[in-house]
């Protein structure tokens, strides 16, 4: 009997383990749900359907063109037109580089206004004065004015409107291209192997007294401590090697030779500038 009952005992310890063991598996089955979920949930944000349908919602076509319209509209324009003093200049931005020191300006400013325009403060003569014209509908004048005179160097460029009792200017600073003052060289890399086949780019440009590419065409002298310039030598009659620049700029190659050393690389210009 008491064996029995130690057995009995023994079973339903075995059972109860048993139980145990099942709610862990199922505690472990739903930790597993749960990065199920997560990944569901992922695929639920990442899901192209859903990216899709939201951009085309932004860009509905027909909201942007409503917009739009209604920021665009004529009557609004003409209106802020007719009471202002506002002068514009449409064919040049303030900070440009110019090659000549001759331009044309395009003025454009409202109808019933007078338009002043000058060049470092002063005025430019009205025979140059080439084209103008009204738009009734906007109630504008465009002028075009042809040869105007600028500096080499920097240049303020203002015009001036005045409708009625209000006055409204607009200024431009620019510049013109001057004379070469420097001539400045690089080389593309500061290492190459002396193998005597390797070859490196030589590059030059002049610049002016601000720093901006001097346009001008003229012949450049190389010399170089070692290695060889190769290609078309513009003057082989003369010592050295001559490259002929454009717009400004040149570039030549420069092959170097078997022997391991520091090379040095200058230029000379026509007019005894160096680089």
């Amino acid at each position: 009997m008491k064996r029995s009952t130690i057995a009995l005992i023994m079973l339903l310890s075995s059972c109860a383990s048993l139980t145990v063991n099942r709610q862990v598996l199922a505690e472990i089955v739903t930790n597993t749900d749960i990065t199920a979920a997560e990944v569901e949930t992922i695929e639920t944000i990442t899901d192209p359907t859903t990216e899709v349908e939201t951009i085309e919602t932004i860009t509905d076509p027909t909201a942007e063109v409503e917009t739009i319209e209604t920021i665009t509209d004529p009557t609004t324009e003409v209106e802020t037109i007719a009471t202002s003093a506002e002068v514009k200049i449409l064919n040049l931005t303030s900070g440009d580089i110019l090659d000549n020191s001759v331009t044309q300006v395009i003025v454009q400013f409202p109808q019933q206004g007078t338009l002043e325009l000058s060049v470092n403060g002063k005025l430019v003569d009205d025979n140059l004065l080439g084209r103008s014209e009204t738009d009734g509908e906007k109630k504008v004048i465009t002028q075009t004015w042809y040869g105007v005179a600028l500096r080499e160097g920097e240049n303020v460029l203002t015009a001036k409107v005045t409708v009625g009792d209000k006055i409204e200017e607009t200024s431009l600073r620019l510049q013109v291209r001057g004379e070469p003052k420097t001539l400045k060289i690089e080389t593309e890399g500061t290492r190459v192997p002396a193998d005597g086949r390797s070859t490196i780019a030589v590059k030059g440009k002049l610049l002016d007294r601000l720093g901006n590419i001097a346009k001008r065409q003229t012949i450049i002298t190389l010399n170089t401590s070692a290695g060889k310039f190769i290609g078309a030598d513009r003057d082989p009659d003369v010592p050295g090697f001559q490259v002929e620049t454009k717009d400004g700029e040149f570039t030549a190659t420069l092959r170097a030779n078997t022997e391991a050393q520091t090379v040095r690389v200058s230029a000379q210009t026509n007019n005894n500038l160096n680089g």
